[in-house]
């Protein structure tokens, strides 16, 4: 009785083991990816007003304000591919620092 059960349960381990996969990812090597930015104008313009030296600029972003919508959507295209990485042109740098 204790052989079959010692067996039953091998067999689910390798059975579980058997199945236990990690997820298929895809990760392209080159594409584009577009997506929209949108800013916010009139906090922008805010934040600047605190932050400005003298009363004449405030005034002049506070007239800004009223004329300029409240937000601005931005199109943004980010293209990428394996020939060119950031991390290849970072390498290459280094070897040039590099004495040798």
């Amino acid at each position: 009785m204790k052989d079959i059960k010692n067996l039953l349960v091998l067999l689910l381990v390798l059975f579980w083991g058997s199945s236990a996969f990690g997820q298929y990812a895809y990760f392209p090597t080159q594409g584009t990816i577009t997506y929209d930015k949108t800013v916010f104008l009139k906090n922008l313009l805010k934040r600047y007003a605190t932050y400005a030296k003298d009363e004449d600029t405030r005034n002049s972003i506070r007239e800004m304000m009223g004329q300029i919508p409240e937000n601005q959507v931005l199109k943004k295209k980010l293209t990428f591919s394996n020939v060119r990485s950031s991390m290849s042109i970072f390498l290459k740098n280094i070897r040039m620092l590099l004495p040798g």
